[in-house]
């Protein structure tokens, strides 16, 4: 007789957890960003601590118009002081296959600011990405990105067309040109003005970034619009004037001295 037996084979599973974040634009200087990579450093070396780091690999690459700086390993205070003085991507991973934290992922650019940790045990996946992202929740704020202006682009060119057609609506003269001048203006800003530069989805920059260098780009909008805005009042009201034929009121004072001039020649001519 012959048996033929089966022995149970028991694979060993890796379980992987993860947790995602995605976050607004960001204007941030070197000193945050390094802040921000430090403390995932330090969280890493803490749910990490023991392990094997032979599989390790952190790397950090920052891009500006034009070039790249990259670095390997750990991240230092000085290690941003040759970076470009202002980028606009920033890509930060670590890799550690055989540890509780196995990956970090740190990515800022245009289009997308995401955070993604990936381990081996939920509950120091948990706490790196809460303070992570705490972290990162705190640098981003104001407006940009590239969605951000794709929508700002299809509104100034839907008011664009439609101004000039709303201008007939009205009965005066002069809202019907401010609107058919404004029109046009407001479609050709879309190809005119650097809004690349005035609303990106990130941007570092060497130094503090204050409030005025994190939301200059929106100052310079807001200026931009009230200067075309007095433009177009003072084309208005200049037109308005002239329709008049410049008939400005005097001030009180110097038409009563004008009418007691009048009554004296009057009394002069009489005698």
């Amino acid at each position: 007789m012959c048996f033929v037996g089966a022995i149970p084979v028991f694979a060993k599973v890796d379980v992987s957890f993860n947790r995602e974040a995605t976050f607004g634009p960001m204007r941030i200087s070197y000193s945050d960003l390094y802040q921000v990579i430090s403390q995932a450093q330090s969280l890493v070396a803490t749910a990490n601590q023991g392990r094997e780091q032979s599989q390790r690999n952190a790397e950090t690459r920052i891009e500006s118009k034009g070039s790249t700086f990259n670095l390997e390993g750990i991240v230092g205070k000085d290690s941003f002081s040759q970076a470009p003085s202002s980028a606009n991507y920033v890509f930060f991973e670590y890799r550690n296959w055989d540890a509780p934290i196995t990956h970090i992922e740190i990515r800022l650019s245009d289009t997308r600011r995401t955070l993604e940790v990936k381990g081996k045990s939920i509950e120091q996946v948990e706490a790196v990405y809460r303070v992570l992202t705490s972290k990162l929740e705190e640098l981003a704020g104001g407006l940009g990105g590239s969605q951000f202006r794709t929508f700002g682009a299809i509104v100034l060119l839907i008011s664009g067309g439609l101004f000039p057609l709303l201008s007939f609506l009205f009965r005066s003269r002069y809202i019907e040109i401010a609107l058919l001048v404004l029109g046009p203006l407001l479609s050709i800003s879309v190809w005119v003005f650097p809004w690349n530069d005035w609303f990106p989805g990130v941007v570092v920059v060497h130094g503090d970034a204050s409030f005025i260098v994190r939301y200059a780009s929106e100052l310079s909008f807001v200026g931009l619009v009230l200067t075309l805005v007095t433009f177009l009042l003072s084309i208005v009201y200049a037109r308005h004037l002239a329709s008049r034929g410049m008939n400005i009121a005097l001030p009180k004072k110097i038409d009563a001295e004008a009418k007691k001039k009048s009554v004296k020649s009057k009394k002069r001519h009489a005698i």
